[in-house]
């Protein structure tokens, strides 16, 4: 490879991102749109859970990544004649904590206390210890919005800077 074709190559990236940005940030803008609206009707689907009684079986703070922190209870719960396990403690899986607050969620529930159990009735194995999405999400939610809104703007009003130049509705294609 030539130092002459290494220079070009970034600009014409740069020039046929400038001819697709539209689409570029209308696409990043789906993917935005997709993980709200999967929030959204992941917490809406849990209208239809039902209580069951359960008994705590464990208690304990798992690493979720090397800052955050997650409170595995895990418990057992009836079902008609059948009993199962669970472990889920939010909505949506990992609850994403700090030490501290990981803690004072874990230290809540003591081995052998009876607990309310909120159970998919279409699939009992599906069940939560918290009928609630994990804290963060307003704020995934919200950040998700904001990134939206970039998007729009980056695809929207973002324009080349010759002047006279105006985007006709044939630049969407």
């Amino acid at each position: 490879m030539s130092t002459t074709e290494s220079s070009e190559h970034p600009a014409a990236v740069l020039k046929e991102f400038r001819k697709n940005r539209k689409l570029v940030f209308i696409m990043l803008g789906s993917v935005v749109v997709y993980g709200i609206m999967t929030t959204i009707l992941m917490a809406w689907s849990t209208q239809t859970n039902v209580p069951a009684r359960g008994v705590v079986t464990g208690v304990d703070i798992v690493a979720v990544d090397r800052w955050f922190f997650e409170p595995n209870v895990t418990y057992r719960y009836d079902v008609g004649e059948v009993t199962y396990e669970g472990g889920q403690f939010h909505i949506g899986g990992v609850s994403r904590y700090t030490r501290a607050r990981a803690t004072l969620a874990a230290n809540a529930y003591v081995a052998g206390d009876s607990v309310t159990v909120h159970v998919n009735p279409d699939d009992p194995t599906d069940a939560t210890l918290r009928n609630t999405l994990n804290p963060f999400v307003p704020l995934q939610v919200a950040i998700g919005m904001l990134g939206m809104a970039i998007m729009y703007w980056l695809g929207m009003v973002w324009r080349p800077k010759q002047a006279g130049m105006i985007p006709s509705y044939a630049d969407w294609y």
